[in-house]
């Protein structure tokens, strides 16, 4: 039961509603407390009914919103571990064709002095190929005004003839056959 009165009152203060007022005594003391109809309290506790059911449609349509969030995350983080798998293999291709890229053009750089190195040996060669060094020199001469070799001079071509079949490879020789005078007369290959 109630213990103080002014608390009882205070209590029932704000339920001030239509209806028969119930007087309360307590010793030597009354108290006039208000009492409300079932039709008033029905009425009253309608609109808190419909408000309170709406509240938890949104309460539910919320948690359902949620739940649907928290799968699209969840499935956008699975395709985020995917991505960085496919990142992550992106990656490593790419590192092994620059490493490949790098050997080639290391090869290439190799090949390139090997094709410099024979380029410089073989315009060497084109321009040394008319440029004879002299080895050995050997005179025929005729007696003047004769036409018959003399035995020093078939000496001499005999000794071009041993150095010829000495070095097969020997490249061809220009002679010229010169007058008492000092003057070529014929020229041979």
């Amino acid at each position: 039961m109630f213990l103080d009165i002014a608390t009882t009152v205070r209590r029932l203060a704000p339920v001030r509603l239509p209806g028969a007022l119930l007087v309360l005594t307590f010793g030597c003391t009354t108290v006039a407390v208000p009492v409300a109809t079932g039709e008033w309290v029905t009425d009253q506790v309608k609109p808190l009914q419909d408000r309170l059911a709406r509240l938890e449609a949104n309460a539910t349509a919320e948690k359902n919103r949620l739940d649907t969030l928290s799968t699209r995350v969840g499935e956008m983080g699975n395709q985020l571990t995917q991505v960085r798998a496919i990142a992550t293999e992106g990656r490593d291709t790419a590192n092994r064709a620059l490493q490949t890229a790098n050997a080639a053009t290391q090869k290439a750089d190799q090949g390139l002095a090997k094709a410099d190195a024979v380029d410089g040996r073989l315009t060497r060669a084109l321009a040394n190929r008319y440029k004879r060094n002299q080895v050995q020199q050997f005179g025929v001469t005729f007696d003047t005004g004769k036409s018959v070799l003399s035995t020093a001079a078939r000496e001499s071509l005999q000794g071009i003839v041993e150095v010829l079949a000495d070095n097969p490879r020997t490249p061809p020789m220009w002679w010229a056959i010169r007058t008492a005078w000092g003057r070529p007369t014929t020229t041979w290959n």
